[in-house]
């Protein structure tokens, strides 16, 4: 639990946390070995390309249907907090896509709802999303607010030194992606190759996260291993005030409560809204106005509007749907971490093929290698208080707004939440609290 703040508390909390943290891990299994340096990086000669102005619209749709399918295949199997990435999942598969070649091709197409844009148009439509998402970081300043929006990511591919990657996707990959691939001894030294693979998650997540691929992901049967990490930082754009947190009751699933600090709000001068059957939807901006986070809410301490709604497709629907409204809104003071191990869910997603060493068709990847895709492994961290994420934030000046006519959003039960990137539809984050 988080102890509530005493009201004598300065408005800008200094505390140590961050808003978010995922990391994902991707391991392929395969059957073939090889030699070679340990570590030696193995890129193509390509330059990279830059990808067209529309190339992050059309596959915009695509990220907001898969995030809602994603996060009801995760949460099917589990009925805890969680939270899960769509952005890096949507990253690492493409990169698998880009290596994919008939029946496993349309597969991983399938699943990430891409339709036949082509894998070209795939990795050109990440690369857009996510050069626009790092643009619109940095210093920001409003006229009573200033502090730094920081959002990292990063993908590398982890190959069994001696296997021979086709020159034509390495190419692919340095066009699209401004990537190589790795190659470390997963065969001879499994652990040294996860630590490796630790030490470079550390290093692009500024050592946020430190232990991507814990001892014994890595076997001596892993050929091919895909890490990514992301990591972002971001104070709202108008802080809740600490003074009006207060000791109230939250009431989970099953009808029994726990006393958790409650974030309190009056946004008079609106935030974007949409409401539905049994939900209501709330974006609440970070400072700079790029990045939100968006919760949505059901009248009651059971989900199921929520899902029915993500279920039919309709959480892009009810994100078009927002608009501008006097709000009162209440949400719980949250931080949890989730671990996740998402081959069971990409399977029930249709990832089939693609799991099956017998039945992956990899040939563009590596044309001499039985490879299929045999662990996806995903770690999140999220915290939620009345400053945002951390210490980047200062007010500048307070002006006192005259609540009237708002509209009610009570977070006092389970909720689902969607951290985005309107201008790219990129959703870097999507999951419920269930019990803060």
């Amino acid at each position: 639990r988080v102890p509530l703040p005493s009201p004598s508390r300065p408005a800008v909390i200094r505390r140590q946390s961050r808003l978010a943290a995922a990391a994902a891990l991707v391991a392929l299994v395969a059957a073939a070995c090889g030699t070679g340096d340990t570590g030696s990086e193995q890129r193509g000669e390509a330059t990279v390309r830059r990808p067209p102005a529309a190339a992050a619209e059309a596959v915009a749709d695509a990220r907001t249907d898969l995030a809602a399918r994603l996060y009801l295949a995760v949460a099917d199997q589990r009925g805890d907090d969680l939270a899960v990435s769509p952005l890096l999942v949507t990253d690492g598969l493409a990169m698998v896509r880009a290596g994919a070649v008939e029946d496993t091709a349309a597969e991983l197409d399938a699943v990430l709802g891409t339709g036949d844009i082509g894998p070209t148009e795939l990795l050109d439509g990440v690369a857009a999303a996510e050069s626009a998402v790092l643009a619109d970081t940095g210093e920001q300043t409003t006229e009573n607010r200033r502090g730094t929006v920081s959002v990292r990511s990063a993908s590398s591919l982890w190959l069994q030194r001696g296997t021979v990657v086709d020159e034509a996707y390495l190419d692919e990959l340095a066009a699209g992606l401004d990537r190589g691939v790795r190659l470390v001894d997963f065969r001879s030294d499994a652990d040294s190759a996860g630590d490796a693979v630790n030490r470079w998650a550390e290093q692009e997540t500024g050592g946020q996260i430190r232990v991507l691929a814990p001892r014994g992901t890595m076997g001596s049967s892993t050929r091919m291993a895909l890490a990514s990490a992301l990591t972002y930082e971001a104070p709202w754009a108008v802080p809740f005030d600490v003074t009006r947190t207060t000791v109230g009751d939250f009431t989970r699933a099953d009808g029994t409560t726990t006393r958790v600090p409650l974030l309190r709000r009056d946004a008079a001068e609106g935030l974007r809204l949409a409401e539905g059957d049994g939900w209501q939807a709330v974006e609440v901006p970070y400072l700079g106005g790029q990045l939100t986070m968006v919760l949505l809410v059901p009248s009651g301490p059971d989900l199921g509007p929520v899902h029915q709604l993500l279920a039919a497709g309709g959480l892009g629907e009810a994100l078009d749907g927002l608009r501008r409204r006097p709000v009162a809104l209440t949400l719980p003071r949250f931080a949890f971490t989730t671990e996740l191990d998402l081959v069971a869910p990409l399977t029930g997603m249709g990832l089939v093929r693609t799991t099956d060493v017998d039945e992956a068709q990899l040939d563009a990847m590596a044309p001499a290698e039985s490879l299929a895709l045999g662990e996806v492994v995903q770690q999140t961290f999220v915290a939620v208080d009345e400053e945002g994420s951390s210490q980047s934030a200062a007010t500048v000046s307070a002006r006192a707004t005259t609540p009237t006519d708002l509209t009610p959003v009570v977070a006092d039960h389970p909720f689902v939440f969607v951290v985005r990137h309107p201008d790219s539809g990129s959703v870097l984050l999507i999951g419920r609290v269930t019990d803060p």
